[in-house]
This record gives C-alpha cells, structure tokens and sequence, in this order.
C-alpha cells in the first residue's frame, strides 16, 4: 500500500512559497489598486409628535389613508429615502470639482448624463459606494460613502444629506397637506351639525316655554343640551387640529438631524496595505495546505512518486486532475 503520511518538510516549502507569493500579489494590489477614501456621517429625525391627529381623529384619518406622521420618524425610512431613486439620481446629475466641474455621473462612470443608461449606470455606481447603519437603541443612521477622493467623498455625502433632508420635508408637508384637507372637511360637517342641534335646540325652547314643569320635556331638553355640548367640542377640537396642520404645513424646519457633519477623510480607506498583505499571506497557507491535501489523497489511491519536494507535490496533484480529466472524457 502507498505511503499516506503526512510530507511535512515538502508541505512547509510550499506553503512559504505560496505564502510569500500571496503576499506579494497583495503588495502589487495595494501598489496598483485605485485608491478610495470614506466620508461619514451620523444622522436622527427630529420628533413630530405634536402634528399627530389625536383620538378618534387619527383612527379616522387612518380609514381614509392618511400616513400619520410617526412612520417618517422610522429610521429605516430614512434609509430607505437616502436609497431612493429619486434622491440618487438627483446627487448623480449633481456638479462637483475634482480637477473640473462635473456630474457625478461623468466622475464615476466617465459618460456624459445625456441618456437615461448613463443615468442610471451613475446611480447604480453611487448606490454600491452607499453604505448605511441603524442603532436601534438611539434611532441614529449612520451613512458612508466611499469615494476615489476626499474632497469628492465629503461632497457627495453633503449632498445626499442635503436632498434627503429636502425629501423629507416634502413628505412632511404634504402629508401635513392631506391632514389638513381631511379636517377641513370634517370640521365643516361638524359645524353644519353643530347649526342643526342649535337650531333644533332653539326650536325647542320656542316650542317650550315652561318645559321645566314637565319631565319629559325636562329630559328632551336635556338630550338637546348634551348634543349642543358634544357638537361643541368636536368643532373647537376639529378647529384646534386644523391650525396645528397649517402650520405643519408652511413649516420648513427641517426633521432630519446632522449629528456629525460629514468628515474630510484623510487616510484611504482601500486599498489597506496591512490588510492586502495578510490576506495574501493567508491565501497562500490555505492554497498550499488544500494542495497537500489533494497530493496525500492522490498518493493513496495511485502509484506517484515520493512527496518529498514541493515539485513534488504539484506534479501529484497533476497527475491526479489529468486522471480525473480522461475518466470523465
């Protein structure tokens, strides 16, 4: 039976070749590689919740459609509107200086803006360069973008902050809009009930004039005052509500924080020398060990020569492919 034990001095040649060879394939990578440099920010939504629609009110608004405001405050929204199309491609066909004034588009993808596919090449590319971070205990966003220079990074990352912040007050104030329409017209329904339960309260009272002498009429009265009453307080309340939405709707305070304004990068982000160079490193290892194996495993099934030099070992793991080549042929 062939020899199955372990060529520990072929296996530690081979691996340091391949080790040192990685290495140096990293080291190249890192010489050749396009450099990238990461802006980042850290954002929070501001709380709306003195817009809300209170009560029956915002039960109501809800059978009819209304988003009421506390879903805008999720800051998985925010995320999702920093990764929209709309914001995306509005900083892609934004101007920025690198070493001359252009669109985005041209700095990423070197077209011109002037077909939607170029459109959206630079918006993919703006995409992929997007990363993003959620802390579910603060509610804060954290955003990054990575750039093939600093100045670029810092720029771009103003400007989706700057589109996503004028996003969200454009869905603030129309949402305030839609609030605003609704209790309009509830608030004239209540106002032409409340004229109904005064006039027919007056009726009333035209009617009877001595109604106290009667139970009856004592409780019908009665009913006529509670109704008055009712219809009095959802009209104030209605009323109340609505000036809260006018003025939610002609706000422009912005609902979207900077916490950190967004850094000029100065250490590139990729490539990572240290990095490169250990991954190449420990490419090289595994590369080695899994071709020992491979050798180990052909020795024992085949009749090869003695592994005893990394020649050796490869010219196994030769043998073994070319044979599993012909069988399969």
């Amino acid at each position: 039976m062939p020899e199955s034990t372990w060529p520990t001095r072929a296996y530690v040649r081979l691996a340091a070749l391949f080790a040192v060879s990685g290495a140096i394939l990293g080291m190249l990578i890192w010489l050749v590689a396009p450099r990238e440099y990461t802006s980042s920010t850290e954002l929070i939504l501001a709380g709306q919740q003195d817009m809300e629609l209170s009560g029956a009110l915002a039960a109501l608004g809800g059978r009819f459609g209304l988003t009421p405001p506390g879903v805008s405050e999720n800051p998985y929204f925010i995320v999702g509107l920093i990764k929209s199309r709309d914001v995306l491609t509005a900083v892609a066909l934004d101007t920025f200086v690198v070493d001359e004034a252009q669109t985005l588009v041209e700095i990423l993808t070197h077209r011109r803006p002037d077909t939607p596919k170029n459109i959206a090449r630079g918006r993919r590319k703006l995409r992929r360069s997007l990363s993003t971070r959620v802390n579910l205990r603060s509610d804060v966003v954290s955003v990054w973008v990575e750039m093939p220079d600093p100045d670029l990074a810092r720029a771009v990352l103003q400007a989706l902050v700057a589109e996503t912040t004028a996003a969200t007050q454009r869905i603030e104030q129309t949402q305030a809009r839609q609030r605003r329409k609704f209790i309009e017209r509830r608030l004239e329904l209540a106002r032409k009930q409340l004229l109904n339960a005064e006039e027919r309260q007056q009726a009333f009272y035209e009617r009877n004039v001595r109604f106290e002498q009667s139970p009856d009429l004592t409780l019908a009265e009665r009913r006529l005052q509670r109704e008055v009453l009712s219809r009095q307080q959802l009209a104030t309340s209605l009323a109340r509500d609505l000036e809260e939405a006018l003025q939610s709707e002609a706000s422009d305070v912005p609902t979207l924080t900077v916490i950190t304004v967004p850094d000029l990068p100065w250490r590139k982000s990729w490539p990572s020398g240290s990095k490169l160079l250990i991954a190449g490193f420990g490419a090289g290892l595994v590369v080695a060990t899994i071709l020992t194996l491979l050798a180990v495993r052909i020795r024992q099934a085949a009749t090869v020569g003695p592994l005893d030099t990394p020649r050796a070992l490869l010219a196994a793991v030769r043998h073994g492919v070319q044979t599993w080549i012909r069988a399969v042929a």
